[in-house]
C-alpha cells in the first residue's frame, strides 16, 4: 500500500496491488493508494485499506469477545485452564 516493506492484513488490495506486480517506490505507490484508501475509510470499506499489522501479528490470539472484555474488566487474567 505504501512501497516500502510493512506487515499487513491481506485484504483485497492488498492481493490485486501484489497480483499485478507493479508497485510504485515510496512515496509513489502511497500517493496513488491514497485516493482510494481516503474514500474507502469514508465509506467503511476495510478491503481497501492500509490494514498494518506490526511485529506482533503473530502473537495475536483468537478468543471470545465476552472473555476479552471480562478479562479487562477484572484487570486480571481470565484463567484459560
Amino acid at each position: 500500500m505504501s512501497g516500502r516493506w510493512a506487515r499487513g492484513i491481506p485484504n483485497r488490495a492488498v492481493r490485486e496491488i501484489e497480483a499485478a506486480g507493479a508497485i510504485a517506490p515510496f512515496p509513489a505507490q502511497n500517493w496513488l493508494t491514497g485516493v482510494f484508501r481516503s474514500a474507502a475509510a469514508a465509506a467503511g470499506e476495510g478491503d481497501l485499506l492500509s490494514l498494518w499489522a506490526g511485529q506482533a501479528a503473530r502473537l495475536a490470539r483468537l478468543e471470545d469477545a465476552a472473555d476479552v472484555l471480562a478479562e479487562l474488566r477484572a484487570g486480571l487474567p481470565v484463567d484459560r485452564g
